[in-house]
């Protein structure tokens, strides 16, 4: 599984926004978070166990820029 977060600059916080199925998607994001808060958005690999922390394996990361 391919889980999508948005992920505060110091990594202090994390949100998951998602599950990725297949290359792209479309994610709505609660109108309570505050993307200047969450300038990052992270894909991880997640095992299927139940967990939902993120998983500390991340597949990338990169710099949200919100339009």
């Amino acid at each position: 599984m391919r889980e999508v977060w948005l992920i505060k600059a110091d990594a202090s916080g994390l949100i998951s926004i998602g599950l990725l199925d297949g290359s792209t998607g479309h994610f709505d994001i609660p109108d309570d978070v505050d993307l200047a808060q969450y300038p990052l958005v992270d894909v991880s690999a997640e095992p299927d166990n139940g967990n939902p922390a993120h998983s500390g394996n991340s597949i990338v990361r990169g710099e949200l820029h919100a339009t």
